[in-house]
């Protein structure tokens, strides 16, 4: 769409995808205002599947609130900071005890996950309908890589400011 806007050039999805990270950037750096509308449209059509959809993100807790609010990075992209509530979701009161804390944590390992494997879809598990491109996608949008800011010199040592590598959980654990 945005290459049609900005080059009246009618192009693929497929051709969308194999463009040069350079050219994606100066067709969005050429019309912010249509990849701000369209961002906007994509986040009102997840809106109604958390609202909608059998098939919800958070399996067994219906959304009953939520607050959003959008930020434009220094170069105009849009993103999304958000707070839900989930209906009977465990509260970790300051009273905390043992089988709460429990609850917790099963309640985020059932909604939060760090899986390499995927098959392709916003939030179910079916590894049947997983692709090799697919997976491929996951590993490169999951794999975290430094950029220029990120790094900082730290007594001598470029080190990165948000202490990757992280060490990875099979599962949440409280460290109280």
């Amino acid at each position: 769409m945005l290459k049609k806007v900005v080059d009246s050039d009618v192009i693929s999805e497929t051709q969308a995808g194999l463009l040069l990270p350079r050219k994606k950037s100066r067709l969005l750096q050429s019309d912010p205002v249509t990849c701000a509308r369209y961002f906007h449209y994509k986040f009102r059509e997840l809106e109604k599947l958390w609202k909608t959809c059998e098939d919800r993100p958070f399996v067994g807790f219906d959304l009953i609130e939520y607050f959003f609010r959008i930020e434009f990075q220094h170069r105009a992209f849009p993103h999304v900071h958000m707070l839900i509530w989930l209906e009977d979701a465990p509260l970790i009161p300051a009273n905390d005890s043992d089988e709460n804390d429990t609850r917790v944590c099963d309640f985020i390992n059932s909604t939060i996950t760090c899986e390499r494997e995927w098959d392709g879809s916003p939030h179910t598990w079916n590894q049947g309908n997983s692709t090799a491109e697919s997976r491929a996608d996951l590993l490169r949008r999951q794999t975290y890589r430094h950029t220029a800011t990120c790094r900082r010199r730290k007594h001598g040592q470029v080190v990165c400011r948000f202490n990757s590598p992280f060490l990875p959980m099979n599962e949440v654990v409280n460290h109280d």
